[in-house]
């Protein structure tokens, strides 16, 4: 089990999103320590407008459980992830192949 922190709007229910110029979402923005948020509400004391956002606020400490929903091969996925590597590859040159032929003039 994991805790993560969040900013909670006791008016409205609605999560801060965090940075510089915070909003409020139902979602918002979650912090992996608290002196992450500590850092985050430094950040918003420095900019005085943003002061009173959090006048009617809480920090909320969620428990996160991990449960696998999905597995997948390891070289399976390795090799899907080659062999697309290897097509954008082909198509990068062929595209840097017929820039270079249109500049010179030869592409019909």
């Amino acid at each position: 089990m994991t805790t993560v922190y969040k900013i909670r709007n006791r008016a409205n229910g609605l999560y801060s999103t965090g940075g510089a110029h915070p909003t409020w979402s139902k979602k918002g923005k979650t912090w992996a320590r608290m002196s992450l948020i500590q850092s985050h509400l430094r950040q918003v004391m420095a900019r005085r407008n943003n002061i009173q956002l959090y006048n009617e606020a809480d920090i909320v400490e969620v428990e996160v459980t991990e449960k696998e929903t999905k597995s997948e091969d390891c070289l399976s996925k390795i090799h899907d992830m080659m062999a697309e590597d290897f097509v954008k590859q082909q198509e990068k040159a062929e595209k840097a192949k017929k820039t270079t032929r249109t500049r010179r003039g030869l592409f019909y």
